[in-house]
């Protein structure tokens, strides 16, 4: 089993893996740091487009990476020819910084969901108290764009929460009037 985490890929497996092989998509900003404990361990990058191989790797942990990417295709092999494999991607969820924060009287911000599914997008004060709910409900994979409007809020802080099954994300924006 390959589980993608907030930092990287890991493996757990009831025997010898020989050889991984990965395909990952990815933004620009995407960086890659292989593990050292294996007999090779190497990358190509096209583009948006990374394949990876691990040959005998020792440890659970296969990379670290920094960036938003998908794992696309997972390999993995023994001396005795292909194993099968199941990867577990937790239902991730990012928020892109709000600009302009601060802000007067409205700002937007992405929200990037890696797998489709029940999302909400609540706004807080710093009394914890919800002021504004501005997606409750399914929403599918991908990017999306929200726009917070301050028009019926005091001056200050809020926080901008999102949360899905598995993970909540968080940033605080100020409005200024």
């Amino acid at each position: 089993t390959f589980t993608k985490t907030e930092n990287g890929v890991s493996m757990a497996s009831n025997g010898i893996v020989g050889a991984v092989q990965m395909t990952l998509s990815h933004d620009s900003d995407f960086s890659i740091e292989l593990t050292d404990k294996a007999f090779v361990a190497d990358y190509n990058t096209q583009g948006s487009t990374t394949t990876l191989i691990i040959v005998n790797p020792s440890e659970d942990v296969l990379f670290e990476a920094n960036g938003d990417y998908n794992v696309e295709e997972v390999i993995a092999a023994t001396t005795e020819g292909y194993i099968s494999t199941d990867l577990n991607m937790p239902n991730a969820i990012a928020l892109s910084s709000a600009y302009p924060n601060p802000f007067n009287p409205s700002t937007s911000f992405d929200l990037n969901i890696s797998q489709a599914g029940n999302i909400s997008v609540m706004i807080y004060n710093v009394n914890g108290q919800i002021v504004d709910v501005l997606h409750q409900g399914y929403k599918d994979a991908g990017v999306h764009s929200m726009t917070l409007n301050g028009q019926n809020l005091s001056s200050g802080m809020y926080i901008i929460k999102a949360s899905s099954a598995d993970v909540t994300v968080s940033q605080k924006v100020m409005l200024i009037k």
